[in-house]
């Protein structure tokens, strides 16, 4: 009997606990042979379309591509949350981790300044957001997709979206940057530098809104906490780094880093111009 390796393509985590948990091996979870097999197959395919647009050299195909990326990963976002909520063996609304309010999931919001504002601030603030955090968080997510495979195969509905949902980030992120709609360069004094920080400053306000409200959901054996933008540090391998450490600590400490990892993309050359008179 030949084995499927899509056979629970649409299984819902907590039956693929309840099989795990029977002693059952669900192939293509963390850090297995076939997570990276479908990274390395999808990222393969990213890379080609960013080599692609960059030839071609055409900013309206390029626009184009944008709204069919941003239409595609919302649609997709949605149908998942739904999907997730309805499919398990209790169907029920897991507000603790299922809204998009995560660092990566700020380019559905950003993304349509990207297609269609003509303010060079707002531009600014949308591009320098994709081309910091979330090309370090699209990068992240293909060698440790922690939201997505702890939980499903990669060769599943989570597991696909996750890994095209970060593909897509690296594709606008590195487009921006070989098409040169956005620069490294584009500081022209220091309060410039602070722009790309501010998408991801304006949704850490729900995010920690959520983190703050939600009451932890005890499920099973597990207690889930809302740590949305990792803020509360309870999440991924976090906890093991920031062990008892108290929310409001981490809190500020994350703060500090939005603020900061995105402003030292520019600072090299910030600080290269200035020391020249050029700015």
């Amino acid at each position: 009997m030949r084995y499927s390796f899509f056979k629970y393509f649409f299984t819902h985590k907590d039956y693929i606990k309840q099989m795990e948990d029977g002693g059952m091996y669900i192939p293509g979870k963390l850090f297995s042979p076939l997570h990276y097999v479908v990274s390395a197959v999808i990222l393969a395919g990213i890379i080609f379309a960013i080599w692609f647009f960059t030839k071609k050299k055409d900013q309206r195909l390029l626009k184009r591509a944008y709204i069919v990326v941003w239409a595609t990963i919302t649609i997709w976002e949605v149908v998942k949350m739904i999907w997730e909520s309805l499919s398990g063996p209790v169907p029920h609304f897991e507000a603790t981790g299922i809204l998009p309010l995560y660092p990566c999931s700020v380019i559905m919001y950003t993304l349509p300044i990207t297609i269609w504002s003509k303010n060079e601030k707002l531009k600014a603030m949308a591009n320098g957001y994709t081309c910091t955090i979330g090309l370090i968080g699209g990068a992240i997510n293909f060698a440790y997709p922690g939201t997505a495979l702890p939980n499903y195969s990669a060769l599943s509905f989570v597991g696909i979206h996750a890994f095209l949902y970060h593909g897509a980030i690296l594709f606008c992120a590195i487009t921006l940057l070989t098409t040169r709609e956005h620069s490294y360069r584009f500081a022209k004094k220091w309060t410039d530098l602070l722009l790309p920080a501010i998408p991801i400053l304006v949704f850490s306000i729900p995010a920690n809104i959520a983190n703050y409200t939600i009451k932890d959901y005890v499920k099973g054996d597990v207690t889930l906490v809302a740590d949305y933008m990792f803020f509360k540090c309870d999440s991924v391998f976090l906890p093991a780094v920031f062990p008892n450490t108290p929310n409001w600590v981490t809190t500020i400490l994350f703060y500090i880093g939005y603020i900061v990892i995105p402003a030292l993309f520019y600072l090299p050359s910030y600080i290269a111009r200035k020391k020249k008179g050029l700015i």
